[in-house]
C-alpha cells in the first residue's frame, strides 16, 4: 500500500531524474520549509537559530510550529542521517504520501471498504492535487495522514459506523464507550493536534457542527456534548504543544508584528467549489488545465490544490446527491436495502454527505467561517485546505459505490478479474488525472543549487580565518511571511542553506529587536547605515540583486569598490577595510559605543494630530498644527541621544515650527524657523527608559489642496534619533551624502 503511493507519487513527479541533494522546488516558501529543516539538524528543534537573525539570532516563538510537533519529531529523525537539507526534505515529502495512504487504508478498511477498493481509495487520497500543489513549500500541510482517522471520529459523531457511545440510557453519567473506539478517539485528538495547526481548527468546527445537526435531529445533547469535549481534547492539546510559544510571549510580551491576519483574509482563501469540481489548473491535459485556471480567476482566487479529480468529484456528488436523496424520500418511500452490506453502505454515505455539506457550508466565501473571524478568530483564513476532509469523504462515498458494484457484478456471475480490472484502470486514470502536468525541471533546479553552492562556498573561503564569521543581508526582508513588494521573499535562506557557521543577518523575527535595529537602518543615511553594520561587528555584506529594481546598482556604488565576489545575481563585499578605517576614526571604544547604539534604537510612533498614525515610517505623515509622537527607549536606564526633526509648513513663510515634551509642554524643547517651506529641528535631549512623548506646533496656516478635509499645517518626512557616537559619524558625512539609503 505506502510503495505503490510512493510509487504513484515518483512517476507524477517524475523522480527518476531527480538529483536527490536537490530541492524539488528552490524557491517561495520552499526555501523557508529547508532553513526550517536545516535548523532542525543543527539545532535540534526548531525554537531558536544562531546563524541566523545575526547578531542576536532568530527566537521562532512567535511564529511557532508546535501545532506540527509529531511532524517535527520526524524530520529530527530523519536529519539523524544527513545532514543534506534538501536530501531530508526531499525524502519526507515521499514518506508524507505513505503515511497518507496508509492512515487511509486502515480507516477504509475499518469501514468495511474490501481490500481492492480500500487500495484503490488509499492511493487517489494520497494522490490528491492539494498534496503536489502544497508539497515541500508547506511540507507539513501535505502530511494529512491525520485527516483519515478524524474523519472516523467526525463519522461516529454523526453516529455512523456505530455511533461514537452508546446512548440507549438517559443522561450523560449512564453513556457507555468502547474501549477500541475511546483508544482511536485518543489517537485522533493527538494526530491532529501534533500534526497540522490548520487542521487543528477544522476538527472542532465541524466536530461541533455535527453534534449541533445529532442535537437538532435526535433531540438528544449528548452528542453536542460528546463533539465539543472531542474538540477540547484537540484545541488543549495544540495550546500545550505550543507552551514554549506562551511562556516565551509572557515573558517578553505579544507580538504585534506576526501572524497578523484581517477578517476578509478568511474570504480570500476560502474554499471555491468551482475549483473544487473542476480540474486542477495544473492538469496533464491543457485543455483541462485552461478550466481549472479559470475557476481561479475572479476576485477571490484563493489557493490552487483544491480540485478533487475525476473520481473525487464523482464521489463529492454522488454524496451530496445521496443525501438529498434521503432528505426528500420518507421511510415508506425509500426501497429498503436488499442486503445487509447495501444498508451499511447507506448508512456511510448519507453521513458522508452531511458531513460534506457542512464543511462546505462552513468553508465557501461567505459561509461560516465568516462569523468566526467576525468573533475574534480571523487568524483561521486557509479554509480552502478542509478540501482534504471532503476529499476523504468523497472518496469514501465512491468506495462505497464501487463495492456495491462489485457485490452486483459478483451476483451476477460476473468474473472476480473484471471488476479488479475496472479497478486497476480506474486507479490508472485517476493518478494520472491529478497529476500534476508541469513536473519540477529538475535540470534547472540542479543548475541552480550549484550555482549557489559555488558562491557561497567563496563566501566561505574569504570568511575562513574569521572566528565567527556574520554576514549582512541586503535588501532587508522581514521574516517571516514578508509582504509581496519585497522581491526575494524568503531568497536569502539560500546563503544559510549553503554554509556552515556563518551568521546571517537575515531571518530575525520581525516585531523583536532582533529585527528591530534592521528596520531603523532605514533612518541612516548609506553610508552611517555602513558604519553601523561595521560598528555591530559584520564581516561581509550579501547583496542580493534580484532584490531591486534598479539590479542593486544604487546600493553597489555606495560600497566604492567591486565586490569581492560576484555571479549572475549575487554579489558580496567585504568590510575588513572599512572596520580598520572605522576604527581610525572613532577608536575601538566609540565603535563598540556606536554598536549598542545601532543595536538598541530609539523608535518613533506617530499619534494625536498626525493623519498617518502607528510606527514611523519612510514617507512620513501629515499633521495639524498640534500633532504629537512617542519616542520608545527600549533600555532600562536614560540615555542621552540626537533627535532631528524634519518636514514641511505651509508656503508664504517663514513659520516657527516648537518641539516641547508633553509632560511640559510650556517649556520648548527647541525651535526652528522654516527655510522657504522646509523646517528641521536639530536637538540633543535625554531620554527616560519606556516611551516619552512629544509634541510639534506651529503658527503655520493650513495647505491641504482643496476638497481635502482633512487639518494639514505640518508635514512630517522625517524623524531620526541617533546616539552620540553615530550622530558623530553623521556629522562627518557631507550633506549631499545624507539622502542615499541603504535599507530601504
Amino acid at each position: 500500500m505506502a510503495l505503490l503511493a510512493v510509487a504513484a507519487a515518483a512517476w507524477a513527479l517524475r523522480l527518476w531524474r531527480m538529483s536527490p541533494r536537490v530541492p524539488i522546488n528552490y524557491g517561495g516558501d520552499a526555501l523557508s520549509g529547508l532553513g526550517h529543516v536545516k535548523t532542525v539538524h543543527d539545532t535540534g528543534w526548531w525554537f531558536t537559530n544562531p546563524h541566523l537573525g545575526a547578531p542576536m539570532g532568530l527566537e521562532h516563538y512567535d511564529f511557532p510550529s508546535g501545532g506540527e510537533s509529531l511532524q517535527v519529531a520526524m524530520v529530527r529523525f530523519l536529519t539523524l542521517f544527513t545532514d543534506s537539507a534538501p536530501l531530508v526534505m526531499n525524502t519526507y515529502f515521499m514518506i508524507t504520501f505513505a503515511l497518507v495512504a496508509v492512515a487511509a487504508y486502515l480507516v477504509l478498511r475499518h469501514l468495511g471498504l474490501s481490500p481492492r477498493v480500500a487500495m484503490v481509495v488509499s492511493v487517489l487520497y494520497s494522490v490528491l492535487p492539494f498534496h503536489f500543489w502544497h508539497g515541500t513549500p508547506h511540507i507539513y500541510r501535505s502530511g494529512y495522514f491525520a485527516a483519515p482517522v478524524a474523519s472516523l471520529v467526525l463519522l461516529w459523531l454523526m453516529g455512523a459506523d456505530g455511533d461514537v457511545a452508546d446512548f440507549s440510557r438517559r443522561g450523560l453519567r449512564q453513556l457507555r464507550f468502547s474501549h477500541r473506539r475511546l483508544a482511536l478517539i485518543a489517537l485522533a485528538v493527538f494526530l491532529v493536534g501534533t500534526t497540522d495547526t490548520v487542521a487543528a481548527a477544522f476538527v472542532p468546527v465541524l466536530a461541533g457542527l455535527i453534534g449541533l445537526v445529532r442535537w437538532i435531529r435526535d433531540r438528544d445533547y449528548r452528542p453536542f456534548v460528546l463533539a465539543l469535549g472531542f474538540g477540547v481534547a484537540i484545541l488543549g492539546l495544540v495550546v500545550t504543544v505550543n507552551l514554549p510559544t506562551l511562556i516565551y510571549q509572557r515573558n517578553n510580551g505579544p507580538n504585534t508584528e506576526t501572524v497578523q491576519r484581517e477578517t476578509f483574509e478568511g474570504e480570500f482563501y476560502a474554499l471555491k467549489i468551482s475549483r473544487v469540481v473542476l480540474p486542477s489548473e495544473d492538469h496533464p491535459i491543457p485543455a483541462l488545465a485552461e478550466l481549472g485556471k479559470k475557476a481561479a480567476e475572479g476576485r477571490i482566487p484563493s489557493e490552487g490544490g483544491q480540485a478533487l479529480g475525476l473520481v473525487g468529484t464523482f464521489g463529492f456528488v454522488a454524496a451530496l446527491v445521496l443525501l438529498l436523496r434521503a432528505a426528500f424520500t420518507t421511510g415508506r418511500d425509500q426501497p429498503p436495502p436488499a442486503n445487509e452490506e447495501e444498508g451499511r453502505r447507506w448508512a456511510l454515505a448519507v453521513p458522508a454527505g452531511a458531513i460534506i455539506m457542512v464543511a462546505v457550508l462552513v468553508s465557501v466565501p461567505g459561509g461560516l467561517s465568516f462569523l468566526l473571524a467576525l468573533a475574534g478568530f480571523e487568524e483561521i483564513r486557509t479554509w480552502n485546505r478542509i478540501v482534504v476532509y471532503l476529499g476523504f469523504f468523497a472518496l469514501l462515498t465512491f468506495g462505497l459505490l464501487a463495492d456495491e458494484v462489485r457485490t452486483r457484478l459478483r451476483d451476477h456471475g460476473i468474473r472476480e478479474a473484471v471488476p479488479s480490472a475496472l479497478l486497476l484502470g480506474v486507479l490508472a486514470l485517476g493518478v494520472f488525472d491529478q497529476s500534476p502536468g508541469t513536473p519540477p525541471d529538475y535540470r534547472a533546479l540542479d543548475t541552480a543549487w550549484a550555482a549557489d553552492a559555488s558562491f557561497f562556498g567563496g563566501v566561505e573561503n574569504l570568511l575562513a580565518d574569521q572566528s565567527d564569521p556574520m554576514v549582512f543581508n541586503l535588501p532587508r526582508v522581514p521574516y517571516p511571511e514578508p509582504p509581496h513588494s519585497f522581491k526575494v521573499e524568503y531568497g536569502h535562506m539560500r546563503a544559510y542553506l549553503h554554509t556552515d557557521g556563518i551568521a546571517w543577518s537575515y531571518g530575525a523575527m520581525k516585531g523583536r529587536p532582533a529585527a528591530e535595529w534592521q528596520k531603523q537602518l532605514a533612518r541612516l543615511p548609506a553610508q552611517v547605515a555602513l558604519d553601523a553594520i561595521t560598528a555591530v561587528g559584520f564581516d561581509g555584506v550579501y547583496l542580493d540583486t534580484w532584490g531591486y529594481d534598479d539590479g542593486g546598482e544604487a546600493v553597489r556604488t555606495q560600497f566604492g569598490v567591486p565586490p569581492d565576489l560576484t555571479d549572475s545575481r549575487q554579489q558580496y563585499f567585504t568590510l575588513t577595510g572599512r572596520r580598520e578605517v572605522l576604527e581610525g576614526i572613532i577608536g575601538s571604544e566609540e565603535m563598540s559605543r556606536m554598536s549598542q547604539e545601532v543595536l538598541w534604537p530609539v523608535t518613533a510612533d506617530l499619534g494625536d494630530g498626525f493623519h498617518r498614525q502607528g510606527p514611523f515610517t519612510t514617507g512620513g505623515s501629515f499633521g495639524t498644527d498640534r500633532a504629537v509622537f512617542t519616542l520608545d527607549n527600549p533600555l532600562d536606564e536614560p540615555r542621552s541621544v540626537r533627535l532631528r526633526v524634519e518636514g514641511l509648513t505651509a508656503p508664504g513663510g517663514p513659520y516657527p515650527v516648537r518641539l516641547a515634551r508633553a509632560e511640559d509642554p510650556g517649556i520648548q524643547v527647541t525651535e526652528g524657523l522654516a527655510v522657504g517651506r522646509v523646517f528641521a529641528l536639530d536637538v540633543e535631549v535625554e531620554l527616560p527608559p519606556g516611551t516619552s512623548s512629544w509634541i510639534l506646533t506651529t503658527d503655520g496656516p493650513e495647505f491641504q489642496t482643496p476638497g481635502d478635509q482633512r487639518q494639514i499645517n505640518l508635514a512630517v518626512s522625517e524623524i531620526r534619533v541617533m546616539g552620540p557616537v553615530t550622530a558623530s559619524v553623521f556629522d562627518r558625512l557631507p550633506s549631499e551624502l545624507r539622502s542615499d539609503q541603504l535599507i530601504p
